[in-house]
């Protein structure tokens, strides 16, 4: 082919593929040139927003998509925490035989005191009971637990928050009181498929009836936003309490059972020129660093009422979706 119309050939097609390059960078630019501005677009996403919020906080009206999405999220939950499960399991298996020698008599050790304390316990149960029967009043101890374990923190520093990996399947039910083997670290907020949330009770927005175990005072445990401190409000200065006295679940408002260890007093100010004392208290479970949690029922009977129940709603839904 001759020379000249090979580089004739050679330009035309270098000419086509510029007006191309131009055609596609001017298509690019009225795209993103039309249409309402950045500013207005913010401004709508923004009002949606806090529409959105407002609907759900007052009326509960996403309950069902969030548990959706935790359903959609749980196996990328489990795929990110594989990695940490995975070398906290070479690490469990790469331990000295001297390591596990040692964990065991100390796990011997810890089981003879537990199982003594036991026998105590029972022992106290059995003389509560004689004694309130005396009195012709109830006490209940038949509660029943199950044990779940932690599988998630939430990093917001304004939220005291957890995800455990018990949900609907496992009876779960939103306000469902959460306990660590110490005492008391919360209840249910949301409830999905294979996993709940949990806020803790040193969430600024969590509150738990609480009475004084020495004197019986009823009172209200008011989270901080510290995993180590609990305030209880409105206390006169008159009232007989002090440090070291211990909090446990009064029972009031039926959510959680009474007579579980929630905290225990740090600290009492009395101001005399001030109504209301200050007082706070350290909650006995170590709530930054609990990993297995216990989930509470009344009874036995509760629970299985709780599963029949999920098992209800999870054939309605069933049937809608058929």
């Amino acid at each position: 082919m001759p020379a000249g119309v090979l580089s004739g050939i050679l330009s035309e097609s270098i000419g086509r593929v510029h007006q191309g390059r131009v055609l596609r960078r001017f298509t690019i630019k009225l795209i993103f040139t039309s249409g309402p501005s950045i500013i207005a677009r913010l401004l709508v996403l923004v009002a949606l927003s806090l529409v959105l919020i407002m609907l759900d906080y007052h009326f509960d009206s996403f309950e069902k998509v969030r548990s959706a999405l935790g359903i959609a999220t749980y196996p990328v939950r489990q795929v990110v925490n594989a990695p940490a499960e995975a070398r906290e399991y070479i690490a469990n298996s790469i331990k000295s035989r001297s390591e596990l020698l040692k964990t065991i008599e100390e796990q011997r050790t810890q089981l003879t005191l537990q199982k003594y304390q036991l026998q105590k316990l029972e022992s106290l149960k059995a003389e509560n009971i004689r004694l309130r029967s005396s009195l012709r009043s109830s006490f209940d101890i038949s509660d029943f637990v199950t044990i779940g374990k932690i599988i998630n923190v939430d990093l917001d520093p304004f939220k005291h928050h957890v995800l455990i990996n018990k949900g609907n399947r496992d009876n779960v039910s939103i306000n469902q009181p959460i306990l660590s083997s110490e005492g008391v670290i919360g209840q249910t907020v949301h409830v999905s498929w294979k996993s709940s949330e949990i806020v803790l009770i040193s969430d600024p927005s969590h509150a738990i009836p609480v009475r004084v175990n020495r004197t019986g005072l009823r009172s209200i445990a008011i989270g901080t936003g510290t995993t180590t401190r609990l305030e209880l409000p409105y206390i006169p200065t008159n009232t007989d309490i002090a440090v070291g006295d211990l909090l446990e679940t009064s029972g009031m408002g039926g959510r959680f059972p009474a007579g579980y260890p929630v905290a225990r007093i740090t600290e009492v100010t009395n101001d005399p020129g001030q109504p209301f004392a200050v007082v706070t208290a350290e909650p006995i479970a170590k709530l930054d660093q609990v990993v297995e949690v216990l989930l509470v029922w009344r009874d036995q009977q509760d629970a299985l009422k709780e599963k029949k129940c999920c098992a209800c709603t999870s054939d309605k839904k069933q049937a809608d979706t058929q």
